[in-house]
């Protein structure tokens, strides 16, 4: 992506595809956010809205 529009772009990732290819969310919650790929553009993760019982 042109650096020039870096800043006017974001991305929302699911907590589902990112688990399914190999994060682990429950220990590196952090590092996911920090990882090279996403870093400056991934703005929002969501997360189901299932209730957990």
């Amino acid at each position: 992506m042109p650096e020039e529009i870096r800043p006017r772009v974001g991305f929302c990732a699911d907590t589902c595809h990112l688990y399914s290819a190999g994060y682990d969310l429950v220990r590196e919650w952090d590092a996911v956010w920090r990882e090279p790929r996403f870093a400056g553009v991934l703005k929002i993760i969501e997360t189901p809205r299932k209730t957990i019982r």
